[in-house]
């Protein structure tokens, strides 16, 4: 009998959770097995990147045209109807396993739903739990903070992205270790990774600094901002920012502030493909304050670019350092910078304007040593097929096959 399972979610948004379970579906496809999407809305930003995957990948939207603004307002009443509408779509497509993605009300739907209906249930842990509720309105932390408790719970079976989460997890939440199956994110390197002739920089015009990401509080992009204002006073750099998100004005309001308006420029991701801009870049910049792992250091890296990043729990050190531990920093400023096996890492300490000076240091350290950045280009192709699409699409299947032993 074919395997038949399902990601609940809200959407197919511009982040890294859907990417890589829209890739998971596609391999399940070719496996001769079935993984829909049952979501709450008609959402995809990835349609125009992966189009050639949605003519064989299903997708119910529960509700195409949502009102945001009422159900947001009628909060308690729209999530009773929207959980009997996914529990509806569940039953009558007589899933075998369901998986979560992105965010921890389809988390809880995702549990409930399996347990109401005899199903198995995956639980995906993409991000650091105990950061994300700590950023919360009160109430709306304590109902995330239970749901979760509650998921981990009721869950057959846990997935972690990095190592760090996962000790995180069994250390904060008294999860069993055998309960948790860690699979770090994968890329496709046979389509990103760009060969090149050479890795020497020209040597007319800027540096070329680029980051991406969603436009958020956890990403930290002041942080690169400020460190740029440092960096462009003894190098002649350019930044380009790649993302959307809730903080996209206020951004564009500090580097005016700032005077980098001729320094700084903003793209929107989303249905373009990242690469056509980190090809043409020298440098990638990563400064979440934390992550569950960090996708997007793997697609600098798969573009043969060297890789700045802050040390954040959890994720970059595991693919720049291949270590797993994290603590905060206290410490001189110039062990603060720390170049480890694949990249260079920034040590966060409890002092903003400490880490605004480290992260220019590292920056600065890396555009003004040649060799360097010759190094870390060749160390950044080396690492990143250590990460592939295929080995953690590979992984996912063989987890939801042995809830249900097909």
């Amino acid at each position: 009998m074919k395997l038949k399972a399902a990601w609940i979610g809200y959407g197919i948004y511009a982040g890294g959770a859907e990417s890589n379970a829209l890739r998971i579906a596609h391999y399940f496809v070719k496996k001769q097995a079935g993984l829909d999407f049952v979501l709450l809305d008609g959402v995809d930003e990835y349609k125009g990147r992966y189009k050639k995957w949605h003519t064989s990948l299903r997708f119910y939207p529960l509700f195409r045209n949502r009102n945001k603004f009422l159900s947001r307002l009628l909060y308690p009443v729209f999530t009773v109807f929207a959980t009997v509408r996914f529990l509806q779509r569940i039953q009558k497509n007589n899933y075998d396993v369901l998986l979560s993605i992105a965010g921890y009300e389809p988390m809880f739907v995702t549990v409930i739903a399996a347990k109401l209906l005899h199903k198995k249930s995956v639980v995906v842990i993409g991000d650091n739990p105990t950061k994300d509720f700590k950023s919360l309105p009160f109430l709306k932390r304590v109902l995330n903070s239970s749901l979760f408790k509650i998921s981990l719970a009721l869950s057959d079976s846990i997935i972690s992205v990095s190592q760090g989460l996962a000790n995180h997890l069994t250390t904060h939440y008294q999860i069993d270790k055998a309960k948790i199956k860690m699979i770090y994110n994968g890329i496709d390197i046979q389509r990103s990774i760009k060969e090149k002739k050479t890795f020497v920089k020209k040597e007319k015009g800027p540096h070329q600094i680029v980051t991406l990401g969603r436009l958020v509080d956890k990403k930290d992009f002041s942080l690169l901002i400020d460190a740029i204002s440092v960096v462009k006073k003894n190098i002649h750099v350019k930044l380009t920012i790649i993302g959307k998100g809730n903080r996209e004005n206020e951004l564009k309001k500090e580097v005016i502030k700032k005077g980098l308006k001729n320094i700084v420029t903003f793209k929107k991701l989303g249905e373009d493909n990242p690469s056509d801009y980190l090809e043409k870049s020298d440098i990638f910049v990563f400064t979440s304050q934390y992550e569950g792992f960090g996708n997007t250091i793997l697609e600098a890296m798969a573009s043969g670019l060297p890789v700045i990043s802050i040390d954040c729990p959890y994720g970059p050190k595991e693919i720049i350092a291949g270590k797993s531990n994290y603590s905060n920093f206290q410490g001189p400023l110039q062990k603060q910078v720390v170049e480890g096996a694949y990249g260079i890492l920034v040590r966060r300490s409890f002092h903003y304007q400490q880490n605004v000076a480290a992260l220019a240091r590292a920056i600065q350290q890396m555009l003004s040593n040649k060799k360097l950045m010759r190094f870390y280009r060749k160390m950044s192709l080396k690492r990143v097929r250590n990460f592939t699409e295929e080995k953690m699409c590979r992984q996912y299947f063989q987890t939801v096959l042995s809830l249900v032993g097909k």
